[in-house]
């Protein structure tokens, strides 16, 4: 006698994203088809529920860590206002790649003190806002960009008539770490277009340095990779026996 064996679907994220009644697509609980009869189609749902559930994992393994952790959600991944507002809520604080994604940041009640802004080419605009609003740290992917920043505090000391504080940064270094990944993924290759190589690192902090009036550098910042299912250790020119990536630090 044979046997029909059933078994839910791979994507399948129990309690939060299954496949129900009538092979229905449940999300936290409901029914996708009843939101799509209701709000209409195209629909983007996202659950709160698994959000907050993805942050409380993140804050209990870090408990078990016997150094402080400081996390920030990239806004990059999905800056709608909503979901940034679950963010802050739940206790973490956030990463921006934008001007715009800095003032969303803020307009969702993140303190200026829980905003890093990453990435490359920033205008001078963003740079200024950036460092008005007093945010933790700029992380600067070049020694060029440290002067930008340095130019930005000179224009908000000017303009606001005021003794705005130094503006924290971070330098963006290259680890020489490679993944299995998609090359056009590959964030921590000399390669890449990312931040600042093994050879340029002495400079990069001698130049960091020279003017601690207008910029403090309150640490590091390294991106090993970009979104990989690689579960092996990581390739390295400098064949570590382990890699480490470092936040900032006061």
């Amino acid at each position: 006698m044979s046997q029909i064996i059933t078994s839910a679907p791979a994507w399948t994220i129990p309690g939060f994203l299954e496949a129900r009644e009538n092979n229905h697509l449940f999300i936290s609980g409901t029914d996708a088809t009843s939101l799509t009869h209701r709000y209409g189609t195209p629909l983007f749902v996202f659950s709160e529920a698994r959000i907050r559930r993805n942050i409380a994992r993140l804050q209990s393994a870090a408990k078990q860590v016997e150094r402080p952790i400081k996390f920030c959600y990239a806004s990059k991944a999905n800056s709608n206002m909503a979901v940034l507002g679950v963010v802050r809520e739940a206790g973490i604080d956030i990463e921006v790649n934008s001007g715009g994604e800095l003032y969303k940041a803020l307009r969702a009640g993140f303190r200026p003190d829980q905003i890093i802004f990453n990435g490359t080419s920033k205008t001078d605009e963003e740079l200024d806002e950036a460092v008005r609003a007093g945010i933790y740290s700029i992380n600067v992917d070049s020694i060029y960009e440290i002067e930008l920043v340095e130019n930005a505090v000179r224009r908000a000391r000017s303009e606001l008539n005021s003794g705005l504080p130094p503006a924290r940064i971070a330098l963006r270094l290259v680890p020489e770490i490679g993944t299995r990944s998609h090359l056009g993924l590959q964030t921590a290759l000399l390669t890449s277009k990312f931040g600042i190589s093994s050879s340029e690192v002495l400079e990069a902090f001698r130049r960091g340095l020279q003017n601690p009036d207008l910029i403090h550098v309150c640490g590091i910042h390294i991106q090993a990779y970009t979104f990989t299912s690689d579960r092996k250790r990581p390739m390295s020119s400098r064949s570590p026996k382990r890699s480490r990536a470092c936040g900032t630090t006061s």
